[in-house]
């Protein structure tokens, strides 16, 4: 309601999104909520009893096994949205929305796998998934899109000891913690995903020739805690 507003009176270019989101419990919103966005509104206001999946914004889908309790209901369900929204078309182009839509077995792993979504939904880079219960329609052009996730995206950096002018390929986003703990002087714990990007540093450098040094997960927060890891200054720059 209030970005309605707002953009009717043609006030979009002197107020930001965070002021929007100040001023937004002002007024209610289509739906009657005041102030409220995205994860938190659907959350506070899905009636569970009746609902036997619920998106929220970015792709991950999960399955109400309270209502889905059966392995076969469940398996069949799952399959059922699957199938559905990979044939979802945007009605005024005809295209596809989605690349993919993934089951929880093809991304995640691990003792905590099964906390993860039941089906994460990989949209096309033209489309933007929104969470909150104020669109009154499925599609819609939207206000103040600031931008979007991608798949694959770009990673740089540079410093002392780094090799300039090097092509670093194969990085991926899990590579980021490891290789920032190596930087800083922290044993990476084993069990993290992810590797040191020891190919971008100089060979010759202090930070080439670094070792390095695994320790148990349990020993991280013991031996420097995160608070420190994210304020240490470092002369590496990192950017993905």
């Amino acid at each position: 309601m209030i970005g309605r507003i707002v953009k009717f009176l043609g006030l979009k270019r002197f107020l930001d999104y965070e002021a929007v989101r100040k001023y937004s419990n002002l007024l209610p919103a289509a739906t009657g909520v005041f102030g409220e966005f995205g994860n938190q509104a659907v959350l506070s206001r899905t009636d569970w009893s009746q609902t036997k999946a619920i998106a929220l914004a970015q792709g991950p889908i999960y399955i109400n096994r309270d209502i889905v309790r059966t392995e076969s209901e469940y398996t069949a369900f799952r399959l059922e949205l699957k199938e559905k929204l990979e044939a979802m078309t945007e009605p005024r182009s005809g295209k596809k929305v989605f690349k993919k839509i993934y089951l929880r077995e093809e991304i995640y792993h691990g003792p905590y796998a099964d906390a993860a979504p039941d089906l994460l939904a990989l949209n096309y880079d033209e489309y933007h998934n929104r969470a909150g219960l104020s669109q009154p329609e499925v599609f819609a052009d939207q206000w103040a899109w600031k931008g979007n996730n991608r798949r694959y995206g770009m990673f740089m950096a540079a410093g002392p000891g780094i090799s300039a002018g090097y092509e670093a390929k194969g990085v991926r986003i899990v590579d980021l913690a490891p290789t920032i703990l190596h930087v800083n002087g922290v044993p990476v714990p084993n069990d993290m995903d992810g590797r040191v990007i020891k190919q971008i540093f100089e060979p010759s450098s202090t930070l080439g020739n670094q070792e390095i040094v695994s320790q148990p997960h349990s020993n991280l927060t013991q031996a420097w805690p995160w608070r420190v890891i994210l304020t240490k200054q470092s002369n590496l720059g990192c950017v993905i």
